[in-house]
């Protein structure tokens, strides 16, 4: 148990103490004690209670002391003066009535402590959010929902009825709707918990109050002196018509300062006492360090859409009506199709220097919707509006040849529940381009799709079957005469609108070209102004390249 001496003072507000603390390095109590006469040994960490005629003659003991002290008489001043002590002092003359309501506030911090324990064990032995709250329910004998700022709901206590709209939307959808964000915001809600670093307890006032006693009321909170620098903020709450029929407090979940999520538990079963509000805090602070194991929350640039994003990346998301509200709630208005960039390192995850170093490129070159880190990968989702410009392929080019990572991008699409499929292609992409073409960094889709294809296939048969045989016939050809008919014959089957620019690349004269080509359908019997001739070449060189055929 450690309990600061300014607990008690504000515990024993109702005798009116006065507090003369002089010595900071001992306010923290750690145990209680009855101070009878003659008592000359103390410990600086113990709060002893005494009557001011029990206090031993010699002064000198006093040093480094925490006292309460009981009087009707007037404390000497030769106590108040003393810098070593620490005195808060009451009228009255039973010590020992007040002996035992510090007993109690004691046993309930001692409880809390017991039960905090009991929340952070669960987190070092690595259980799941749902646990973590299962517990702290049944510790706190209310039910309890943990939502993140998309209002996606964490984990819920479960198998409870009640006759709360909004506990019936976390039960039933696993989300907050976007009306309910509506709700929350025009009634003060969010605004009442803005970076609030302490619990907020909404009280709910019964609807037959006349407006002169919720005011009385509001006057009385005040006087409490339960103010935002202390344990918890009393919030009264007073609608004709509201949906928050369950009073409820509300702690907001913090990491890095950044105000990720929330914590709301319904007063549904038993009334709150401190202890559970305190109890609340420190689950927000549980739960904090639980989401800081996943690399997404702990990023402090996290943000409604890559919220979403990384929810449709996990198919958490299934049906229209679940994302056109959790559009709505991240205020994202899809107006074009959409492309997905992967980045991908080489054996190692993306580090979050890396990450925020390209967020900034993506940002500035790229029209950008959000990115999230994925799988140890960069996961950038761009607005689709045309073609990439020459401009923004070199710059990409350019800053990837920086580094050890390559990309991989999919093909446009519409429907965000084909967000997952599509992020696999990306990586289809990187895969496939990454055996055909080791010196590449940028790898789109649509030039691997046939790699792709092959992939699929080559658990049934073997590939080299489809193979046009020719094309082992010039191959072996080539190895018998030291000739480089098949490379000639790559360049053309790759370069086939432009055989102008074909000759001038390989430095020969398109005669001496054309009488290549003319060879190499000699030598495999074949006809290359036929398109299925053309076709059947093509597939082949791409089959050796997919199987990783060396045909130099």
């Amino acid at each position: 148990m450690e309990i600061h001496i300014d607990i008690f003072l504000e515990k024993l507000a109702h005798h009116q103490p006065k507090i003369h603390l002089n010595n900071e390095e001992i306010a923290v109590i750690k145990a209680v004690k009855l101070m009878e006469k003659n008592h000359t040994s103390f410990d600086p960490n113990t709060l002893y209670i005494a009557e001011t005629s029990n206090l031993p003659i010699e002064h000198v003991s006093l040093s480094r002391t925490n006292l309460l002290l009981v009087s009707e008489n007037a404390i000497p001043e030769w106590l108040i003066t003393n810098q070593s002590l620490n005195i808060i002092s009451l009228i009255g003359h039973c010590k020992i009535s007040v002996f035992n309501e510090i007993l109690e506030i004691t046993s309930e911090y001692q409880k809390l402590n017991d039960h905090s324990s009991k929340l952070f064990s669960i987190l070092s032995e690595g259980k799941d959010l749902q646990v973590l709250v299962d517990t702290a329910s049944d510790m706190i004998g209310n039910p309890i929902f943990v939502r993140d700022e998309n209002f996606k709901i964490l984990a819920f206590t479960q198998n409870v009825i009640l006759d709360d709209y909004i506990w019936n939307k976390v039960v039933s959808k696993g989300y907050q709707t976007y009306n309910d964000l509506q709700f929350l915001l025009k009634n003060g809600f969010l605004s009442t918990v803005h970076n609030v670093k302490v619990p907020v307890y909404f009280k709910h006032l019964n609807n037959s109050i006349e407006k002169r006693e919720y005011e009385s009321y509001q006057i009385e909170i005040m006087k409490t002196g339960l103010k935002q620098n202390m344990s918890f903020i009393v919030k009264p709450v007073f609608f004709e018509i509201s949906k928050v029929t369950i009073p409820r407090v509300w702690s907001n979940i913090y990491i890095n300062h950044k105000n990720i999520g929330h914590v709301v538990v319904l007063e549904a079963f038993k009334p709150f006492t401190e202890r559970d509000i305190a109890l609340i805090g420190r689950l927000s602070d549980a739960i904090s360090l639980h989401l800081q194991r996943n690399r997404y929350y702990e990023n402090l640039s996290v943000n409604k859409k890559e919220l979403l994003i990384v929810d449709f990346l996990d198919e958490k998301i299934k049906d229209r009506e679940t994302i056109k509200e959790r559009l709505r709630l991240s205020g994202w208005e899809m107006n074009s199709s959409l492309r997905i960039l992967t980045l991908s390192s080489n054996d190692k995850e993306i580090s979050d220097y890396s990450f925020n170093h390209f967020r900034g490129f993506f940002d500035r070159v790229f029209d950008m919707v959000a990115c999230v880190l994925y799988e140890g990968r960069m996961v950038v989702l761009l607005n689709h509006h045309e073609a990439f410009s020459e401009v923004q392929l070199d710059k990409l080019n350019e800053i990837m040849q920086e580094t050890d990572m390559v990309i991989g991008i999919s093909r446009p699409f519409t429907d965000l529940l084909d967000l997952k499929k599509y992020y696999q292609q990306s990586l289809k992409s990187i895969n496939a381009g990454r055996r055909a073409h080791k010196e590449k960094v940028l790898f789109f889709y649509d030039d691997y799709i046939l790699q792709h294809i092959f992939n699929l296939c080559s658990g049934q048969e073997s590939l080299k079957e489809l193979c046009h045989p020719s094309l082992f016939e010039l191959i072996d050809y080539d190895r018998k005469r030291k000739t480089d008919y098949v490379k000639s014959l790559y360049s053309y089957i790759m370069n086939i609108k432009s055989q102008s620019e074909l000759a001038t690349a390989m430095n020969v004269h398109r005669n001496t070209l054309y009488y290549r080509i003319g060879k190499i359908e000699e030598i495999m019997n074949i006809n290359l102004s036929n398109i299925e001739d053309i076709f059947s070449i093509y597939l082949s060189f791409k089959i050796l390249e997919f199987l990783g055929e060396d045909l130099s």
